[in-house]
């Protein structure tokens, strides 16, 4: 993968192999808790939303071994629960993806597991929703309203995986072009906020994280532009954690 492809790519599967044996492991572990974010309102078993909560302070080095192990064993039963309770679709697989993301081991190829159940939940999702219209609509036949279903299916989930490579380039960065940032910057303005970005989620403050480092001497233009580009912004993004783990 070149770097021009890195920038541009809708493929998490790729990146995630592209970034094979570089990727940190808690950096992986925020990654698949920001992909399970994305199916929240999936995730009706409160045993997959707590998973969910452990892996992020797992992540954080907020809770031990013995906690995440507690928590997957528990998503592993809702996920199951799901299965035996007849919730085929995207509730039981999106039960399934917590249960992936708070794994013991949480490594590469359980990483391109996951993105791709969470996906398939979101296209499982889009389907169930137009189911009326798609089987009940009169004047097409079977053949056209599977076509119908699987276009649907396919849309949703390639959307979805595009905002899963968002997700990616926000955590990982450009791995082609690493970025080191001055302790110059590190203003205790500065500091301040990427700690409340990062505790409060409130990630619309990012156009702040880039005026604020920038009024400390800040030019590097990959850091200033992601804090002032719109979209996605999570919990693992690069800059926010350039900044308030070296703090």
């Amino acid at each position: 993968m070149t770097e021009t492809e890195w920038l541009i790519s809708q493929d998490p599967g790729l990146m995630l192999e592209h970034h094979r044996g570089e990727a940190s492991r808690p950096k992986l572990r925020l990654f698949a808790v920001a992909c399970c974010r994305r199916i929240w309102h999936l995730l009706e078993d409160e045993r997959s939303r707590n998973a969910i909560e452990v892996v992020e302070r797992f992540a954080d080095g907020l809770c031990g071994d013995d906690e995440l192990r507690s928590a997957a064993e528990q998503a592993g039963e809702a996920a199951e629960a799901a299965h035996w309770e007849n919730r085929a679709g995207p509730i039981q697989t999106a039960a399934e993806a917590a249960a992936m993301a708070s794994s013991e081991v949480l490594s590469s190829d359980l990483t391109m597991r996951l993105v791709e159940t969470v996906a398939e939940a979101v296209g499982d999702q889009a389907t169930d929703e137009d189911w009326e219209a798609t089987w009940t609509t009169p004047g097409k036949t079977n053949e056209e309203r599977w076509a119908a279903e699987q276009a649907i299916y396919k849309n949703a989930e390639a959307r979805e995986k595009g905002r899963q490579a968002d997700l990616l380039r926000c955590i990982f960065g450009n791995p082609f072009r690493p970025t080191t940032i001055d302790p110059a910057w590190l203003s205790p303005t500065v500091v301040a906020l990427a700690q409340t970005i990062y505790d409060d989620r409130d990630f619309d403050r990012m156009p702040e994280l880039a005026d604020a480092p920038k009024k400390a001497g800040c030019h590097d233009a990959d850091i200033l532009d992601h804090c002032r580009q719109s979209g996605l912004h999570v919990r693992g993004c690069w800059v926010v954690d350039l900044i308030h783990r070296r703090s």
